[in-house]
């Protein structure tokens, strides 16, 4: 694949070919941070389990459907990711999906919003992303991959997510609110852009 960076003539909606567009999960993942004993930060990273893009014509016309598998949350401490997979938490057991459906995109100056459906630990919510098309490239065989940075926030006790110190055997307090970064890599439905992943990694071996 090739890395030229896009040019701000580049990051046009108009530069997506109308159809589908399918997420790269391998390539594609939600990173959040929420405070720790109030001098901190925990940040982790739950991978996105699938999902597509539909390019209209227009904003109006198109919208986004993402997918994210919880039990693959990692924060970089072994013993707290089970603890935020298990019962009292995230309790992926029960609730194995995330989801985020779109209702609305539209433009605010250069940059897009996108509201939706958020569906997480069984609760559905309506929550906004501001997106960021980052932009159009080429795979090494010529197919396009697009990419989109979307961030947000949310309170984790409008999901039912209300667990305190005390239930995670800690004094220490974590933060209510959750700041949100997505970066989604999509190609265009009947690509061989996923298989060349794979290629591009053996090969890099």
């Amino acid at each position: 694949m090739t890395h030229t960076a896009p040019t701000r003539d580049s990051r046009t909606w108009a530069d997506l070919t109308p159809g589908t567009w399918l997420v790269d999960q391998r390539n594609s993942a939600a990173h959040f941070e929420v405070s720790h004993a109030l001098v901190s930060k925990i940040r982790g990273v739950i991978p996105i389990s699938g999902g597509t893009i539909e390019v209209g014509p227009d904003l109006a016309t198109s919208s986004v459907n993402l997918g994210f598998e919880p039990a693959g949350v990692t924060t970089g401490l072994g013993d707290r990711d089970d603890l935020l997979r298990g019962p009292n938490f995230f309790d992926v057991v029960s609730y194995p999906v995330w989801s985020f459906e779109s209702t609305s995109i539209s433009r605010d100056d250069h940059d897009l919003v996108v509201t939706g459906e958020l569906t997480i630990h069984g609760q559905s919510r309506s929550q906004g992303f501001n997106v960021q098309f980052t932009g159009v490239d080429e795979s090494q065989s010529g197919v396009p991959v697009a990419g989109f940075t979307a961030s947000g926030q949310f309170d984790r006790r409008d999901f039912g997510l209300d667990w305190t110190a005390g239930q995670a055997g800690s004094h220490i307090r974590t933060g209510h609110k959750v700041e949100v970064t997505v970066y989604v890599v999509a190609s265009a439905a009947g690509s061989n852009w996923i298989d060349e992943t794979v290629v591009d990694v053996v090969a890099a071996v």
